[in-house]
């Protein structure tokens, strides 16, 4: 039987760059963040990379939600970017159509990952098939897409998507979540989905953030701990079987 590659999963967790925040995640044991941007951090910049220097992990960045954006926030945006070696940038279909080009002009190798969100099933494939790399959120995919369908339905889906589109994936957003929840959950709130998403991402060798995307009042130091033990311990298994 041909084994599989061991697992490069980058386990990561949403953050504003405060030292508090980025201080509870390195504590908690992570070694990768997704640091969420606004104009006014965009316009201090070099202290945003100044915080994030000061912790041991490794970032991406999701670029601003909201428009408008002056031209200097796109230089200070891809400055940031090069300042803490980042391997992508998420962004918005909105933002992208607005920015995209700008972005490219200052630097044409840049990342851009789209985002997914409200999308049906149709204009998700639409999507896939239409950006050069991807975010996948399997949350949106989940409670918009699918419309809340079984869990079941949701990884016959990501394993095709997987299948057609999983090289251009540079970032996942993997919240806890399941029909009828809130929304940015931690991981661990639902493990099954947890661990199925991170072997089917395994699987195809993926080798980028992977993100439990939850919201601030969710990011207490024993939230943060419990959300790296269930992917350590999700990795030590993984490891086993393909030593096996």
């Amino acid at each position: 039987m041909k084994k599989q590659p061991a697992p490069l999963l980058k386990f990561a967790t949403k953050a504003a760059p405060l030292h508090k925040r980025l201080g509870n995640a390195q504590k908690a044991g992570f070694h990768h963040a997704e640091l969420f941007l606004t104009s006014t951090l965009l316009e201090n910049w070099k202290d945003v990379a100044d915080i994030a220097g000061d912790h041991d992990l490794s970032y991406g960045l999701h670029f601003p939600n909201r428009a408008p954006l002056t031209r200097k926030h796109l230089k200070k945006a891809v400055k940031l970017y090069h300042r803490l070696n980042c391997e992508s940038m998420v962004i918005h279909r909105p933002m992208f159509r607005l920015y995209a080009p700008d972005l490219l002009n200052l630097d044409p190798k840049l990342c851009l990952a789209v985002e997914n969100h409200r999308l049906n099933p149709q204009n998700f494939w639409h999507w896939a098939e239409n950006y050069q790399w991807l975010t996948l959120d399997v949350e949106h995919l989940w409670k918009y897409t699918l419309k809340q369908a079984p869990l079941p339905t949701l990884l016959f889906t990501l394993k095709k998507f997987l299948k057609r589109h999983g090289h251009q994936v540079r970032r996942v957003h993997l919240p806890g979540y399941e029909p009828g929840s809130k929304e940015h959950r931690p991981i661990h709130s639902n493990p099954r989905l947890g661990r199925k998403v991170f072997t089917a991402l395994a699987k195809i060798n993926y080798q980028g953030l992977v993100v439990s995307e939850t919201r601030p009042a969710l990011q207490t130091p024993e939230l943060l701990r419990k959300d790296v033990i269930f992917f350590q311990n999700w990795q030590k298994k993984r490891l086993a079987k393909i030593k096996k």
